[in-house]
């Protein structure tokens, strides 16, 4: 069965907008549907979704990066590009939501983020890693390649006001 769907807009105050799915044999089907789920996504709307949510964006990633940390290894995966570029990524996607929502403090944040690096490289010894302060340069390198990248998507597409928290 396939449906092929038309929309109808409802008057001005309306917060719903009806979908009107034609099946094959012709039988109309209509459906009131939010406005806001026929938006489509646009980059804008998904930057206020990571601003408005960078706590739990940065918590998750911080949790990985630490579980990651720790893991103990006899020998480093075979996986592409190297070590240091691997350290980068992750701490530029670390960095990144504090840096697109710049709170408070943001850069006090940022600074957490290298000195947490750092204590992670004093503790990895304890677990059968090996301490390398080039791991605590990358990491630093992925905390300003954070905030640059935050700040290009910033000034590329406005996304006015969040909420607030």
């Amino acid at each position: 069965m396939a449906f092929y769907p038309s929309y109808a807009s409802g008057n001005g105050s309306s917060n719903e907008d009806t979908v009107f799915l034609r099946t094959a044999g012709n039988r109309v089907l209509s459906l009131y549907v939010p406005k806001r789920i026929l938006q489509p996504i646009t980059m804008t709307r998904f930057l206020i979704f990571i601003k408005n949510n960078w706590i739990a964006f940065t918590a998750v990633a911080l949790a990985v990066i630490t579980w990651l940390s720790f893991w103990p290894l006899d020998t480093l995966p075979q996986t592409p590009g190297s070590d240091k570029l691997h350290h980068l990524i992750a701490y530029a996607f670390l960095t990144l939501p504090a840096a697109l929502r710049k709170p408070r403090r943001w850069m006090a944040v940022c600074l957490f983020f290298i000195a947490y690096s750092g204590i992670i490289e004093l503790l990895q010894p304890f677990v059968n890693r090996y301490r390398e302060w080039a791991d605590m340069l990358a990491n630093t390198s992925g905390v300003v390649c954070g905030v640059i990248i935050a700040f290009g998507l910033n000034f590329l597409f406005s996304t006015g006001k969040v909420h607030t928290r």
